[in-house]
């Protein structure tokens, strides 16, 4: 449960970063820019990109060619930020909130 929510609030934060990122590179072109996620992922760490699309050439080759390839044309922010929203929903805490712990020296009893 908790390493989902981890992994929530990381693509979270990745999805912020690049929404900040297709910002500073509509601003730069003087107009919108949409920022794919594969060109997103290629700038951060092209060596698991490539990783990911050997091993998916080889182990699901129908995952690569018409699902991933499509994904990674998508713009990254909102995809990440969905991605987010449903990990973060599904590994949410259920435990229900405490209730405010007793001041010390408080009598347990109502007040008449």
């Amino acid at each position: 449960m908790v390493v989902g929510r981890i992994v929530g609030w990381l693509f979270l934060a990745i999805a912020l970063l690049a929404a900040s990122a297709e910002i500073a590179l509509s601003l730069r072109a003087g107009a919108f820019t949409s920022l794919p996620l594969g060109q997103f992922w290629q700038d951060l760490n092209p060596a698991s990109l490539d990783n990911l699309e050997a091993w998916l050439r080889d182990l699901l080759p129908w995952a690569w060619d018409p699902g991933m390839t499509t994904a990674l044309e998508m713009p990254a922010w909102p995809l990440l930020l969905v991605c987010a929203a449903v990990l973060l929903y599904l590994f949410r805490s259920t435990t229900p909130p405490q209730t405010r712990a007793p001041v010390i020296g408080a009598s347990a009893r109502p007040r008449a």
